[in-house]
């Protein structure tokens, strides 16, 4: 009877423990985190440089992972539906956001809304995975029970989102009461942590104990990520920002951990021909041209802010990695699984040889393109640098050269100027910016502000207008100018602009609209304003309203100077 030697134990690990256990199982969660939450906020700007750094070589990476992935020749004819039709579709859902703006906070809330989700499917699956890897028998029971707590930690995160107004003007709020938003997140704080500990304990009956390192390491940082930030918030009653699940550290230990995971299943699929050098080539040389040629193709060729730009491809980009991510990333994918799982690699006809290397092949062109994107990645950084760290107007002059259509760089050089007494640089440098952009709003608003501090009154005027013009929904312009005319005593040409701003605030959603502190005192204005031209009854019924909303909000002040102009009135 022929001899047989026993197989190897299989290793359960996918490159090294250490490695495994802090990258792809988020073992550094911890000190991370509570860097990002303890760092003074003086150092807000030079962490933020950083890891606009970093997103070259891991968070944009992370996306053209995604695409090697799901373009290669393996993918593409399985997913078309996704790869396709649906990267079309967004592709012109981001042009058409360049034109019309008011799509850029739906596009940016989906954005941040789905992150998170993202970020817990991905840790999800990866707890599978090793338990997998390790031989853990996992009943449909347990996994079951594993996906609940995982839902249940996303719709905790999801409610302290909706809680009250908006802390940004780009993402979206429901504005939900915080008893609603508490009380949703603490009966999913307990499902988290009843049904994933069940499903731990479950999964514990059949297991080596070293098995059970890295799923319960998975678990404890999906804890990590998003049931201690609520709690902590509760606790300090200091909220969360929404856009930390989607930028800053945790932004980097995702794109980190799915880098992991992608080189292994490309290495795996392609065998012998898989080259690292050339797989991190790709990766990194197509993340940069996924985000930078659009944003300063569209400042320079059609004159978008660039800074809108940027949002709207980082937001498409996104839901575009967030779409085509859930259909190729699937354990019960049988050639996923097995190239995840087993120690058998996939066979040599499944080699996922990716389409998206350089397009016409030829190397002078690929080196071109290559060299063109690491000129543009350069300026990008320093641009960046200098727009947010520049303490100097010399700095801040220069990021403007760089791109004039920055409307952030713009407007911190004009605070600049302003505030260093160099008016005149101030005003040649907004009329610059209006000539190269005569319908830029925010270049005609600060005109005007800085024409009326001037005393330029009929200049301010005159740019409000062409502001309106341009935007007539900008409800703060039209304040800025009723004041104006009325201050001239001019009280039936601002009535107008009183009534539209105020109807523009009753638009608003309820998270969004101005303190109330700014919105009463401007419907008495506008009680005066109706007193001057003539119109008593109007203009008592304004002031009625203005103490009944006074007395709503308890601002007892602003109630008695409205009783006090109903007494004039009588």
């Amino acid at each position: 009877m022929p001899s047989s030697t026993p197989a190897a134990p299989r290793s359960i690990w996918i490159a090294r423990p250490a490695v495994d256990l802090v990258i792809g199982c988020g073992g550094w969660s911890l000190p991370l985190l509570a860097m990002a939450y303890f760092m003074p906020a003086s150092t807000n700007g030079q962490w933020a440089a950083v890891f606009y750094t970093l997103a070259l070589v891991a968070n944009y990476p992370h996306y053209m992972a995604t695409i090697y992935r799901a373009y290669g020749r393996a993918d593409l004819g399985q997913h078309q539906l996704y790869t396709v039709w649906g990267t079309l579709a967004l592709v012109a859902l981001g042009a058409l956001a360049h034109v019309e703006v008011w799509l850029i906070p739906i596009l940016f809330t989906a954005y941040i809304f789905w992150s998170p989700w993202h970020y817990s499917g991905q840790n999800y699956g990866l707890l599978l995975m090793f338990a997998r890897r390790g031989d853990i028998t996992v009943t449909e029971t347990a996994r079951r029970a594993l996906r609940i707590a995982f839902v249940a930690s996303y719709v905790m995160l999801l409610a302290s989102f909706n809680e009250g107004p908006s802390r940004d003007p780009l993402v979206l709020s429901l504005g939900l009461p915080s008893v609603i938003t508490r009380s949703i997140s603490g009966v999913a704080m307990a499902v988290f942590a009843g049904a994933g500990l069940w499903g731990m304990f479950a999964m514990a009956r059949s297991a080596e104990r070293r098995s059970l390192i890295a799923p319960v390491m998975l678990y404890l940082t999906q804890a990590l990520w998003f049931v201690a930030p609520t709690a902590v918030s509760w606790a300090s009653g200091m909220a969360a920002p929404q856009t930390r699940y989607s930028t800053g550290v945790l932004a980097l230990m995702h794109s980190a951990q799915y880098l992991w995971i992608t080189q292994y299943f490309a290495k795996r699929e392609q065998g012998a021909g898989w080259r690292a050098g050339r797989y991190w080539f790709a990766v990194i040389a197509g993340g940069a041209a996924l985000f930078l040629p659009i944003p300063w193709l569209a400042s320079y060729a059609a004159h978008v802010d660039f800074v809108a730009s940027m949002l709207i491809v980082t937001a498409i980009v996104n839901i575009h990695h967030f779409m085509v991510d859930g259909v190729v990333w699937k354990l019960r994918d049988t050639r996923v699984a097995k190239t995840l799982t087993t120690e058998t690699a996939a066979a040599a006809d499944t080699l996922a040889t990716p389409r998206l290397r350089p397009a016409l092949l030829r190397r002078g062109v690929a080196v071109a393109a290559v060299a063109g994107l690491a000129v543009l990645a350069v300026v990008d950084q320093w641009r960046y640098r200098l727009t947010l760290l520049g303490a100097d107007t010399q700095s801040l002059q220069t990021a403007v050269s760089l791109n004039p259509y920055d409307s952030t760089a713009q407007s911190r050089l004009l605070n600049a100027l302003v505030d260093s007494g160099r008016t005149d640089e101030a005003r040649a440098h907004l009329d610059r910016a209006i000539q190269q952009r005569p319908d830029d709003v925010d270049a005609l608003v600060n005109a005007g502000v800085l024409a009326r501090r001037e005393g330029r009154t009929a200049d301010a005027e005159k740019y409000w207008q062409d502001a309106i013009r341009v935007a007539p929904s900008h409800a703060h312009v039209r304040l800025y100018l009723a004041e104006l005319l009325h201050e001239q005593g001019r009280a039936a040409d601002a009535l107008p602009h009183y009534r539209a701003y105020l109807e523009l605030v009753v638009q608003q959603r309820q998270s969004t609209r101005p303190d109330p502190r700014v919105v009463i005192p401007t419907i008495m204005k506008f009680g005066d304003a109706l007193a001057a031209a003539g119109q008593p009854e109007p203009s008592r019924s304004q002031f009625e309203l203005a103490e009944r909303m006074a007395q709503q909000t308890g601002l007892t002040d602003l109630a008695a100077e409205a009783r006090q102009r109903l007494a004039g009135e009588r």
